[in-house]
Order: structure tokens, then C-alpha cells, then sequence
């Protein structure tokens, strides 16, 4: 019950962002039905339907940390450094990429 609650909270402020967000408790009934409602539901799907709930948790937990381990940090670099995703824009960058493909070999 208590990830229902962080979910619930996560869903809503990805839709509701920006300078007039408020918390999913402060928000209108309908706002705060319209994202209840489906996420109780698919949670008592999920408990009715899926009788190993190991399985889910392990399948879940093992996402989460491939994505803290693997995917979080790179963008995390990417965005604090000044590296361009865009690179192929710059002025010569093929002549970067050759120098630098002349220098680690073939």
C-alpha cells in the first residue's frame, strides 16, 4: 500500500508539473479519482491474476536497479558536463572523429 501512494504521487506530478503544481491531496476530486481509480485497479488485477508475486517483485526490483546502476548516472553526466549530444552539428567533427579514431587504431 505504501508504493500505491508514491506511484500515485510520481503519476500526477509528471502530468502536472511546472510553477502551479500542487500535491495530488490538494488537487480536485476528479483530478484525484482520475488517478486513483486506474492504479487501484490494476493493483487488484495484478493480485487477483498473478498468484507469485516473488516474480513481480524480483522483475521490478531487478529494473529499478539496472536503471540507478546503469541509466541514471550517464544522464546525469551528460547533463552536468558540457558535452553536446548534437555533436555531428559542430564544425569539424569529422576531422575530431578521424584524429581520434587514428589514435585508438582500427
Amino acid at each position: 500500500p505504501c508504493s500505491f501512494f508514491v506511484v500515485r504521487h510520481v503519476c500526477y506530478a509528471l502530468f502536472h508539473h511546472g510553477p502551479q503544481y500542487t500535491s495530488i491531496t490538494d488537487a480536485p476530486l476528479w483530478k484525484h479519482m482520475l488517478f486513483t481509480v486506474p492504479l487501484f485497479a490494476i493493483n487488484v488485477v495484478m493480485g487477483i491474476y498473478i498468484e507469485n508475486l516473488g516474480i513481480v517483485m524480483s522483475v521490478s526490483g531487478s529494473l529499478s536497479a539496472v536503471t540507478l546502476a546503469f541509466v541514471l548516472p550517464p544522464m546525469c553526466y551528460l547533463k552536468i558536463c558540457a558535452f553536446r549530444i548534437r555533436f555531428w552539428r559542430e564544425k569539424n567533427w569529422t576531422l575530431k572523429y578521424r584524429a581520434f579514431k587514428t589514435t585508438i587504431g582500427p
